[in-house]
Formats: structure tokens, C-alpha cells, sequence
């Protein structure tokens, strides 16, 4: 399976995430804000990134449009998490957009489009 970056700011969301993914089989990084999430692009790059549209220091918006600009992360598919916003996921560059609350199945379906598997 991949290696997926999780970015949210809260943080039973994220754990919930991480957890989840880990289930699927996907070895996963975590990160609380788009400024950590930079931080952990630097050491490795994903498979897949899931973030967080609204958070403190960086927002998900910034972090697509940042990572478009990294050649090595600009292929790199970006699922876009959030409660509020909604967001049409190509005006960033994103692959998908999940609303929270998500469901479980619509969230895996976004992740399994996004690297090319299949969900177990």
C-alpha cells in the first residue's frame, strides 16, 4: 500500500485518520498544520497527502499551492479534508474533496483513486 501524510490540526481527527489508514494498510506521517506538514515533505514524500482545508499556520489551500510548487511534490495527489468550506478540488490542484463529517467509505474511495488501489 502507500505512504500517506495526514494533516489536521485537530487531534482526534488526525489520530482517527492515521488509525484508520494504518488499518487499510497504508504506512502513514502525521502532522498538526500545513507549517509541520512542510517540514515532514522535506524528509519524504508520499504517496498521497490528506489535509485539512482550515488550520493555523499554513492552511490546506497554501499547502497545495506550495507543494504545486516543489518539483519534487508536485505530482504528488492531495486529498482535501474540511466541516466548512467547500472547495472545488481542481481550482488547487487537489485530486478529491471529502466534507466533514466524512464517512468512512467516501473517504477510502477518495484514497484509493487517489494511488491507483483498491480499498480492503
Amino acid at each position: 500500500m502507500g505512504t500517506i501524510l495526514v494533516v489536521d490540526d485537530e487531534p482526534t481527527i488526525l489520530d482517527l485518520l492515521v488509525e484508520l489508514l494504518q488499518e487499510e494498510g497504508h504506512a502513514t506521517l502525521a502532522a498538526r498544520d500545513g507549517v509541520a506538514a512542510r517540514e515532514a515533505l522535506g524528509r519524504a514524500v508520499p504517496d498521497l497527502v490528506i489535509t485539512d482545508a482550515m488550520m493555523p499556520r499554513l492552511d490546506g489551500p497554501g499547502l497545495i499551492r506550495w507543494m504545486r510548487q516543489q518539483p519534487e511534490l508536485h505530482d504528488v495527489p492531495v486529498v482535501l479534508l474540511s466541516a466548512v468550506v467547500r472547495i472545488d478540488p481542481a481550482d488547487l490542484g487537489a485530486v478529491a474533496f471529502v466534507a466533514k463529517p466524512f464517512d468512512l467509505a467516501t473517504l477510502l474511495g477518495a484514497v484509493a483513486a487517489a494511488i491507483g488501489r483498491t480499498p480492503s
